[in-house]
């Protein structure tokens, strides 16, 4: 893993388009997986930190890599 707790092979995912603004999933650990965050939103990348598979409020954001966009969320919270 590397420093910002990504795998090494997250760098593959660099076009994620969404992040889940739903309160309840905020700031809530994905477990041990950090790519189980990831999912598919309107035939592209979504990103929530809850990794859980409903109960999204999708965001469009400008297309940013996996490890960006966790390094992000992360410091928001």
């Amino acid at each position: 893993m590397s420093e910002s707790g990504v795998d090494e092979h997250a760098g593959l995912v660099n076009n994620i388009h969404f992040v889940c603004a739903a309160n309840d999933h905020r700031g809530r650990a994905p477990g041990r997986n950090p790519l189980s965050p990831l999912t598919i939103h309107e035939d592209m990348w979504a990103w929530c930190s809850a990794g859980i598979p409903t109960g999204h409020s999708w965001r469009s954001i400008y297309p940013t890599t996996l490890a960006e966009v966790t390094r992000l969320m992360r410091s928001s919270t």
